[in-house]
């Protein structure tokens, strides 16, 4: 792997880690989601963001959109329903605050998403 792929997922995962927190904050404070709710819309728009930019800029993909997105979907719905786990933890059992939960969820998430993305996803 180019150091350049890994700066850019980098990158690209920075962008889409804010753009879950920003979604879930909105939701869950400002709009009264409940965290599950909350997530869910953030981790979609996330996805999306994630995968355009990963396929087009990280990887510089130009062909195979259909197989990368159906992968990159498996990948999601593993690390949503990881995410999901691992917030009912930090927030329901162990009591932690939601905001700091969705930080350490962040972190979680985009090392098994570089993972799974880079030896799967988009393997050249």
């Amino acid at each position: 792997m180019r150091v350049s792929t890994l700066f850019k997922f980098s990158l690209v995962g920075i962008a889409a880690s804010t753009i879950h927190l920003a979604v879930f904050l909105l939701f869950y404070y400002q709009l009264e989601f409940s965290w599950l709710g909350a997530n869910t819309v953030a981790f979609l728009s996330a996805f999306i963001a994630s995968f355009l930019a990963h396929f087009f800029w990280t990887y510089e993909l130009k062909q195979g959109i259909k197989d990368a997105l159906m992968k990159f979907s498996v990948v999601a719905v593993l690390v949503f329903f990881i995410s999901s786990f691992t917030l009912w933890i930090f927030i329901d059992l162990v009591k932690l605050h939601a905001a700091g939960s969705i930080v350490i969820n962040a972190i979680i998430s985009a090392m098994l998403s570089f993972i799974l993305s880079s030896i799967w996803v988009f393997k050249q």
